[in-house]
């Protein structure tokens, strides 16, 4: 892991475990490998009060979910595409090719979470 931000957030991951009392919850298991990111998020008035997410998989999936979590924290529901995509999108070019999808895997289950509150809403 060449990039500080994501050697960081693998070593340090934050933001992981359950939300006690989660509003909402995905699971979503990579299409490319076997790694799984379980969501459970507190939104309350459009605002992302609590996140956090257990991972199954690589250092890059942990790295992206601890640095996603901490983007969206006390953000609205709204604003998480146009902050989130891209600052992910910024770590890419220090990502191998084929862990590229694994830093966007929290981002693709917490975009299933979304969807599941605007439908709501």
């Amino acid at each position: 892991m060449k990039n500080p931000t994501v050697k960081k957030h693998f070593l340090d991951p934050k933001n992981m475990g359950a939300v006690a009392e989660p509003t909402h919850r995905a699971i979503l298991k990579s299409d490319k490998c076997s790694d799984i990111v379980k969501m459970t998020v507190l939104i309350k008035n459009g605002l992302i009060e609590d996140i956090k997410a257990q991972v199954y998989g690589c250092g890059y999936s942990i790295a992206g979910v601890s640095i996603l979590t901490e983007l969206v924290k006390g953000k609205m529901a709204n604003e998480i595409e146009g902050v989130a995509d891209p600052e992910l999108k910024m770590l890419l070019p220090d990502v191998p090719e084929h862990n590229r999808s694994c830093i966007y895997l929290g981002y693709n289950t917490l975009k299933i979470i979304l969807k599941q509150y605007s439908m709501e809403s």
